[in-house]
C-alpha cells in the first residue's frame, strides 16, 4: 500500500437499516460505482476510512485511498 501509487476515491455517506456506507460514485481505477462498510448506525463512520481494496480489481493488492467528500 503506497499513498503515492494508490489514488483518492472520494465517498460520501449512505444510510442503510441500521448501518452506513461509503458510497464511491466514481471508482478512479474504473469508473464505476463502489460501496464499502462504515459501521453501525451510531458510530463513527470516518474510522472505515483509508486504504481499501477496490472491488473492481482482482488478483492484485491495489486499491485506493477512501476519503470523504467534502
Amino acid at each position: 500500500m503506497d499513498r503515492v501509487k494508490d489514488p483518492i476515491a472520494l465517498a460520501h455517506l449512505e444510510r442503510e437499516r441500521g448501518y452506513l456506507l461509503w458510497v464511491v460514485d466514481v471508482c478512479p481505477l474504473c469508473g464505476q460505482r463502489h460501496t464499502h462498510g462504515a459501521g453501525r448506525v451510531g458510530e463513527d463512520p470516518r474510522l472505515y476510512l483509508g486504504h481499501r481494496v477496490a472491488h473492481c480489481v482482482t488478483g492484485s493488492a491495489r486499491g485506493y485511498y477512501l476519503e470523504a467528500a467534502a
